[in-house]
């Protein structure tokens, strides 16, 4: 959620005004312009979305001692985690963790691919390549969401998402920023200007 707020608080006040004169309602300035405009946030929350949910371990672990409903394969983190410390069987519990990471991949970059895909046939001209195939746009929009997935799953600590150059992610690195400054600002008058 502060993701998409701090994506929505960097759109300039000048579309707003501009919308405002060419006599454009509410809806139809929340669909036309915040909705495109946040699109990179609302991808961004979808693919940690995913990738959390795969993660999810600490809170069945504590509550597996109060509820009789959740059993040991509740979810795979904690299946992976009984294997290996319960039962002694790391060899399962390796396969399991290798599986859960293959999956979390899949599932991001089929995300991502889908929504660059959608994006292009949308919003850029297709250009035939040197055989006379559209392949070459295709494989070209997948760049900047597979760059994205790299980014994100190499880093090391949230600091190194900051200082990845800016011209790898566009307008997703000003979300990175924004968020930032919400997260450094001491009060909420100091973040006026976010």
């Amino acid at each position: 959620m502060l993701v998409i707020v701090a994506q929505l608080k960097s759109i300039p006040s000048e579309i707003y005004e501009a919308a405002k004169v060419d006599g454009a309602s509410p809806l139809r300035i929340a669909a036309s312009i915040q909705l495109p405009l946040i699109r990179p946030a609302l991808i961004l929350s979808v693919v940690f979305s995913i990738i959390g949910t795969l993660q999810l371990f600490a809170e069945p672990l504590v509550l597996k001692t109060f509820s009789p409903a959740i059993v040991t394969e509740y979810t795979p983190n904690l299946s992976a985690y009984n294997n290996a410390f319960a039962y002694n069987d790391y060899g399962i519990a390796s396969a399991e963790a290798v599986i859960i990471a293959v999956a979390a991949f899949v599932l991001s970059f089929g995300f991502l691919a889908w929504t660059n895909r959608r994006d292009g046939h949308d919003h850029q001209e297709h250009r035939l390549d040197h055989r006379g195939h559209r392949g070459a746009d295709r494989r070209r929009a997948l760049l900047p969401g597979a760059r994205l997935l790299v980014v994100v799953a190499s880093t090391k600590s949230s600091g190194d998402l900051f200082t990845t150059p800016g011209f790898w992610f566009g307008r997703t690195m000003e979300l990175f920023n924004n968020v930032a400054q919400v997260f450094t600002a001491s009060d909420a008058s100091t973040c006026a200007g976010c």
